[in-house]
């Protein structure tokens, strides 16, 4: 597989990463409290506006185009005050980014390519990353202060590497990729379709004159590592992405980029996180230092081991990223419940005694929630005579029969368990999806903050029903 691909799926797709990727889900004080973001509407597809549509598409050719850009980058995160811990160290800081291909239509960090990132504040450059494919798949970190610096090559370097790629737009990753032959069968990269499109007006950034478009686009997930379960239920989701970009008049690029996911069934009145990346000092297509993208140890610079991965929603630095801030781990006792499925019947902990249960905590206003459910039916036919009970745990509902409605329409017919709040405190669940299987004696056998496919889930269900 690919290197990068691990790290570039999710990062291609930002704003889904930080409000409703499978990854990170749903946190519940995101779907109630959060106030409303003044950069995005809620809007549902409309028209298309052919001048708005041109625009948008001189710029996706424009990205696709470049051989080397340089920029400053800055994202931040409106509508939410408390997204703090929900961020990997230096989220929102400055970030001086350099591409370099050595093809118009290649993606910066593969074959061919070199990236480097620059985290920058008051007094200069803080720490940079370098990814050169040219080298191998290397990677180096440095800390130009501490004179120390950290060499990754291979499997070692991509989750950790990604960590620093936030910093890139990724509204530049996903439309360079999607450029390539390769988008689906290498990226998982479907198809990406404009449902709506509009001009917004005309704003002065950095001193250039933009024009500023809101687009609404669904983009299949397509397919491969993750989607095996969705895949054979024929089921592969899409999501609906919100955008408003500036685009700048000069040479075509984004000068801001404002990107969410549009979701059904969402709770009246919530509103998400939005990030909004402004980029700065703009340049293409000029001559590059090769020593910028040196992956060799600087001189004078002592070698250390490289940092783990802060990456996950409230995950301590160095956790596992599965499992951020629950109150239960694996190997504790269940927490205890007794709540009601869509017939009224109460189900208990106790009545599952001798069975392998899988938790499924959802809601009908998520998006990766519901992208996850044909997987989860899939795993409910193939383990239902094996001693395998699949439970959704509806929880954080804004109705009482949104549930009901939704499973009916979508014949989901695994059963669903109502008013799922408690036990989700009861486990500390951050966000959803959250996915729970729990071995025959009611201990925890595996515990999972979003979904990245039905792998690992079959993995421990087989390894508890060996038990």
């Amino acid at each position: 597989m690919n290197l990068l691909r691990r790290s570039t799926i999710v990062l291609s797709l930002a704003a889904a990463a930080l409000a409703a990727s499978p990854s990170l889900g749903h946190s519940q004080d995101a779907a109630k409290d959060a106030p409303k973001p003044p950069a995005v509407e809620a809007t549902q597809a409309g028209p298309i506006d052919a001048k708005a549509s041109a625009i948008y598409e001189r710029g996706v050719q424009a990205v696709r185009a470049y051989r080397t850009i340089e920029m400053t980058s800055q994202t931040k995160i409106e509508g939410m005050d408390d997204m703090a811990g929900m961020l990997p160290a230096g989220f929102d800081a400055k970030h001086r980014v350099l591409f370099r291909t050595n093809a118009a239509d290649a993606v910066p960090t593969q074959i061919g390519g070199a990236l480097r990132i620059e985290q920058l504040d008051d007094t200069g450059v803080a720490n940079y990353a370098v990814i050169d494919e040219l080298a191998e798949a290397k990677a180096m970190l440095a800390d130009p202060r501490a004179k120390t610096y950290s060499a990754l090559a291979g499997e070692d370097w991509p989750m950790v590497v990604g960590v620093k790629m936030i910093a890139v737009p990724n509204w530049f990753l996903e439309q360079r990729i999607r450029g390539r032959d390769d988008a689906q069968a290498n990226y998982g990269f479907g198809a990406s379709t404009i449902k709506s499109a509009a001009i917004e007006g005309v704003e002065t950034l950095d001193g250039v004159e933009c024009d500023v478009v809101k687009v609404v686009r669904e983009l299949a997930m397509g397919s491969g590592e993750g989607m095996e379960g969705m895949e054979e239920a024929g089921a592969i989701p899409t999501i609906r992405m919100k955008e408003t970009i500036a685009f700048a008049r000069t040479d075509g690029l984004p000068r801001r980029i404002t990107m969410m996911p549009e979701m059904d069934d969402m709770p009246e009145g919530a509103d998400f996180p939005v990030p909004v990346t402004v980029l700065t000092g703009v340049k293409v297509d000029g001559e590059m230092d090769a020593a910028l993208f040196a992956t060799t140890a600087p001189e004078g610079f002592a070698k250390v081991e490289p940092p783990k991965p802060d990456f996950m929603m409230g995950g301590d630095e160095g956790g596992e990223p599965e499992t951020p801030a629950l109150k239960v781990k694996v190997g504790d006792a269940a927490p205890d419940f007794a709540l009601k499925d869509l017939a009224g019947a109460e189900v208990t902990l106790a009545s599952l005694k001798g069975k392998v249960v899988l938790l499924d905590f959802w809601a009908t206003w998520c998006g990766p929630c519901k992208a996850a459910m044909p997987a989860i039916q899939k795993i409910a036919d193939d383990y239902k005579d094996k001693g395998v009970v699949v439970l959704g745990i509806n929880t954080w509902e804004n109705s009482p029969d949104a549930a009901r409605k939704y499973m009916e329409d979508k014949k989901f017919t695994y059963p669903c368990l109502l008013a799922g709040d408690p036990l989700a405190e009861a486990y500390g669940v951050p966000g959803i999806p959250t996915i729970v299987v729990l071995g025959k004696d009611g201990s925890v056998e595996f515990l999972e903050v979003g979904m990245g496919g039905d792998g690992k889930i079959r993995a421990a269900i087989d390894a508890a029903l060996a038990k």
